[in-house]
């Protein structure tokens, strides 16, 4: 593989520390073309690279890094919805009219609605191809089980935002294809985040919401420590198909949903679920 391959795979990688050899990283960002969606009913597709053995290779180093737990994310490119970047003002601006009265739920993306490899699955619910290096990779992505149902009832419910630490390239075509209803009334990726300890953190201060109108479904805790009295934790979700946390988040949102302040009753609901088997959705 050639380092400039190397180059653009560590660059788009989200999380902060790589297993990669220091003498074959840099720091220099490329930008790169990304490409449309790709649906699939059969889930059968074929690369369009030119070059099937850099390709592999290619494939091979990315894949070593997703079994580390690293995260593949791509760079920014327009879009006609409402892509939110940092600034002086409220990442979120004044509330719409259609969510008065209702309460801000901030969804997370990958391993919390869908799980996304380059690994080539059976049946994904679409591919999402983007270019490296001018060498075209799929994501195969596949949605958690109830989401679909999970966002009917968070989008009659909540203003709902997708707050992901993923680039906009690669994020913004999955929430395309996931979110096919336009729930999603804001999104907001990395470049919205605030660095924090040398992490990702999605801080609910600069949403331009009342904290006690705000939740954030993660599955990482890493991304709200800031705010936990806010935060449902949400196992990680690789695939499993007898998944039904979705489900079971539905139960807590409709439980705090109805309260002026929810954090007081998400923390007696954390310190009731103390012990829980399975692991509580509360962290």
């Amino acid at each position: 593989m050639t380092s400039s391959v190397l180059d653009d795979i560590s660059h788009l990688v989200t999380q902060v520390r790589l297993d990669i050899d220091a003498d074959e990283t840099t720091s220099s960002p490329v930008s790169h073309t990304p490409k449309a969606v790709v649906p699939t009913t059969d889930g059968s597709a074929q690369s369009s690279d030119p070059n099937d053995a850099e390709s592999a290779n290619v494939f091979s180093r990315v894949m070593k890094i997703f079994s580390h737990g690293f995260r593949v994310c791509f760079k920014p490119q327009a879009s006609s919805i409402l892509e939110l970047t940092p600034s002086a003002n409220a990442l979120l601006g004044p509330r719409p009219t259609q969510f008065t009265n209702k309460k801000c739920l901030v969804l997370d993306l990958d391993e919390t609605l869908v799980h996304s490899t380059l690994k080539p699955m059976d049946c994904p619910d679409f591919i999402v191809p983007v270019s490296v290096a001018g060498e075209l990779h799929h994501f195969y992505v596949k949605k958690r089980p109830g989401v679909d149902a999970f966002l009917e009832y968070a989008g009659k419910h909540f203003e709902v935002v997708v707050f992901t630490a993923s680039m906009p390239s690669y994020a913004s075509p999955v929430i395309d294809m996931l979110d096919l209803t336009q729930t999603v009334s804001a999104r907001l990726y990395r470049d919205s985040c605030r660095i924090v300890d040398g992490d990702y953190v999605k801080d609910l201060d600069v949403l331009g919401r009342p904290l006690g109108e705000t939740l954030i479904l993660d599955n990482s805790p890493i991304s709200y420590k800031l705010h936990t009295p806010n935060a449902l934790g949400i196992v990680t979700w690789v695939g499993a198909v007898e998944d039904v946390e979705l489900r079971r988040v539905q139960g807590i949102l409709e439980t705090v949903n109805g309260m002026a302040d929810i954090r007081p009753t998400l923390q007696e609901m954390k310190a009731s679920e103390l012990g829980a088997d399975p692991p509580c959705l509360l962290k």
